[in-house]
């Protein structure tokens, strides 16, 4: 089952620093979240959901920040910037934004620089998904 935050937003703020560069945060309107068609959709995306580092969490309208006035979706990046608003939920259109992103190719790209033998891009691997933490293997190939 997909875990969902409800956030009650207090003076139109959402506080989301703990997040930051560690989850991709995609803020769906209550009214919006709580329709079938929504918890149908996310239920059956939570596996991807999950892949894509983010965080599904549900808000109030009764004080909707100023910086999506008219959006009951909105995607923030790991950057903390809005990326997508949206009156209607299209994981699609989300996932296809995020696989064009920066960071989302990052460690896809890394991992496949000619620079790192092939037994520490292993050790990488195996780093990156223990820590949080970005651990880079050292440069063996000296010019």
């Amino acid at each position: 089952m997909l875990e969902v935050r409800t956030e009650k937003l207090t003076d139109n703020i959402l506080d989301l620093s703990q997040l930051l560069w560690k989850k991709r945060i995609l803020l769906i309107e209550e009214n919006t979240f709580n329709t079938v068609q929504t918890k149908s959709i996310l239920e059956k995306s939570r596996i991807k959901i999950k892949k894509s580092k983010i965080e599904v969490i549900c808000f109030n309208s009764l004080n909707k920040p100023k910086e999506i006035p008219n959006a009951n979706v909105v995607l923030i990046g790991l950057d903390g910037l809005i990326k997508l608003k949206s009156q209607e939920l299209d994981l699609k259109k989300i996932f296809t934004l995020i696989s064009s992103m920066p960071m989302a190719n990052f460690y896809r790209k890394i991992l496949k620089l000619k620079i790192i033998p092939k037994q520490q891009r292993v050790q990488f691997q195996r780093q990156t998904k223990e820590s949080p933490h970005l651990k880079f293997p050292p440069n063996t190939n000296q010019q």
